[in-house]
Order: C-alpha cells, then structure tokens, then sequence
C-alpha cells in the first residue's frame, strides 16, 4: 500500500524543489564560477565564422534575492544530513523518477519512499534547529 506524504512533509519537498529551480537558475558563465575553477588564461575563439543562433541565450525567468536566500538554506539543512538521505532528497527535488532510483540503488520503491518520508522528517527535524543567519536579520 502506497503512503502519501503530508501536508507538512509536502510543504517542505516543495520548497526544496524550489531552491533545485533556483540553483538551475543561476547563471553558468565563467565569469561566475568560483576563482580556483577558472583558468588565468584568456578565452580563445578557435572559430573564425560567426554563428547567430548560438549567440542568444533563451534565459528563463530570473531567481530573487529572497529565493536564492531561501535556496542557501535549504542547502545548509541538507548539508548536515547523510549522503544518503541528501542524494534521495536531492534526486527527488531535481525529478529523478522513482523506477531511476530503483534502478540505481538496487532497492525496491517502497523502501526508498520510506526513507524518503523518514528524511524530509527529519530535514524538518533539521531546519527547526537551525537558527537564522544574522547577516539576514534585517534591523
């Protein structure tokens, strides 16, 4: 018999869908990578033709502030929880089927619905504990 999720334990696997969105949202350009992932050296062109439709980049809507807050701590929470629980999260959020996941673990579809059930308890258990950043207290 297939349990559902609660309300609560809905509420809480929509924002992390939510942060997933706002992650895949940011932008992915050089310039926005981390200092130790970009190299000193210059980008060269190693074509000499110009190719208009890979100029334009069709952008989504933009994440907000709020959102990209919201997103850090949703990935601080997941960070103290175990690989194991942070891979089925995570996998979930990003919609990763279940037959996948199946697939990859080697386990049956109830088990990892339980423990999935089991770790977004416990990802509450989690973020109520967690006091909020000073440098996002507002005076």
């Amino acid at each position: 018999m297939k349990s559902k999720l609660t309300a609560s334990e809905t509420q809480i696997f929509q924002q992390i869908r939510q942060a997933a969105w706002t992650l895949q949202s940011l932008p992915a350009d050089p310039q926005s990578r981390p200092a130790e992932l970009r190299s000193a050296w210059p980008e060269i062109c190693r074509k000499s033709t110009v190719i208009y439709g890979g100029t334009r980049r069709n952008m989504g809507p933009r994440p907000s502030l709020k959102a990209i807050d919201e997103m850090d701590e949703m990935l601080d929470v997941l960070a103290r929880m175990t690989p194991c629980e942070r891979r089925l999260i995570w996998a979930r959020a990003n919609g990763v089927k279940w037959l996948r996941l199946v697939h990859f673990t080697g386990r049956s579809r109830t088990s990892l619905h339980r423990d999935f059930k089991i770790a977004l308890e416990k990802f509450a258990v989690i973020r109520g504990k967690m006091t909020p950043c000073k440098k996002h207290i507002d005076k």
